[in-house]
């Protein structure tokens, strides 16, 4: 059981049995001056601070501004007539487009969705499932 130091009536030091588990800081300043030399072998190692990179979040930059769009068109799977045409500036990177559906949709942030970038599209031609893609290559998830 740790030792906690007490004076009495008389100025002399009494040791009594501490009822805190903990060392006194006196006496963890004595056992630890030992390790303050940093040039010592025994000296703690000293604790590397990490400094993180602070870059501009991707979703909330906007890219310089253009004279250049592009039109699209985004359409929810699943639920018929739900879509929002656009023009988008063509500099848009894919994290200003995430964060620009999310907003189009009236989603806050935390909407299941999943996107998909497709080359070589095809779209059905007259008014046979118009709108939606025939074929396509080339697919991955990001």
């Amino acid at each position: 059981m740790p030792l906690s130091n007490a004076t009495n009536t008389s100025g002399a030091l009494v040791v009594a049995p501490s009822t805190s588990s903990k060392r006194s800081r006196s006496a963890r300043d004595e056992n630890e001056s030992f390790y303050d030399d940093p040039s010592s072998e025994n000296a703690k190692p000293q604790k590397k601070r990490c400094v993180k990179d602070v870059k501009p979040d991707p979703h909330t930059t906007l890219p310089t501004p253009t004279s250049e769009f592009i039109q699209l068109r985004f359409q929810l799977a699943r639920f018929k007539g739900v879509f929002r045409i656009v023009q988008l500036p063509q500099n848009y990177t894919f994290a200003n487009l995430h964060t620009f559906i999310q907003f189009a949709f009236g989603w806050g942030g935390s909407h299941a969705h999943q996107s998909f970038v497709w080359s070589n599209v095809e779209m059905y031609s007259g008014n046979y499932k118009k709108g939606e893609i025939a074929m396509w290559e080339g697919c991955c998830t990001p």
